[in-house]
């Protein structure tokens, strides 16, 4: 599976270690040390790649509920 960003950019899910907030947008840190930027809530990210999942919603430790 891919994470596809803002800036035609695509990287591979199985790299990215972490999603992390800020003031500036999203850090997404791969496993070989790289950061990449994007302007994306990690919220946004996670529907972009997986659009199939609108039923579900994301809380703030990075959990996931689904609604009944």
């Amino acid at each position: 599976m891919f994470l596809f960003l803002e800036s035609q950019d695509v990287v591979a899910l199985d790299r990215v270690i972490a999603l992390v907030r800020d003031e500036e947008g999203t850090a997404i840190h791969t496993d070989d040390g790289i950061v990449l930027r994007s302007a994306f809530r990690p919220e946004t990210l996670r529907r972009r790649c997986f659009p199939k999942r609108t039923s579900e919603v994301s809380r703030m430790e990075g959990e996931f509920l689904t609604h009944d």
